[in-house]
């Protein structure tokens, strides 16, 4: 994903990539190897970049090369499952970087991560996808196009 950084096109494309239900565009955020935080912080952003990056690699614009760098989806699911650990020791190490905090308030975080940790049931992100439009007609016509199951009408 560095291409994107580095390549002037490459952010031109990205950044002119039409996106339905998207909001501004945000650029990615390179790593750095010193900073273990980065890692988290730039996997999370490019597991919300999802939608665009998509629209990105599907552009005629976007040579074989930088296509050879798009995830497959097995990939992006073991993002979102490393995000999932990662989250936790974010929150920890950016918690305990407080001044104004005692140690015990540290001590009692790392035991809740611990315990996270160690629980049989292992919380991760959510699937990307589009937003949903809201409203009657937006919720009748997605009914429409998606009509595989029975339906409960209430009024």
């Amino acid at each position: 994903m560095g291409q994107l950084n580095h390549s002037e096109r490459s952010v031109a494309v990205y950044k002119d990539a039409v996106v339905p239900h998207d909001g501004l565009c945000q650029l990615l955020v390179t790593d750095v190897p010193t900073r273990w935080s980065s890692t988290y912080i730039s996997m999370d952003r490019i597991y919300t970049c999802y939608s665009r990056l998509a629209a990105f690699f599907a552009s005629p614009e976007v040579r074989a090369g930088a296509r050879k760098r798009q995830l497959t989806s097995s990939e992006w699911d073991r993002v979102r499952e490393v995000i999932g650990v990662m989250k936790g020791l974010f929150e920890v190490l950016i918690r305990s970087q407080s001044a104004t905090q005692s140690f015990s308030h540290l001590l009692s975080l790392l035991v809740s991560l611990w315990r996270v940790l160690h629980a049989e049931p292992f919380f991760v992100p959510a699937r990307v996808g589009f937003t949903l439009a809201v409203g009657n007609e937006e919720i009748e016509k997605y009914i429409e196009e998606h009509c595989t199951a029975p339906v409960i009408i209430v009024d």
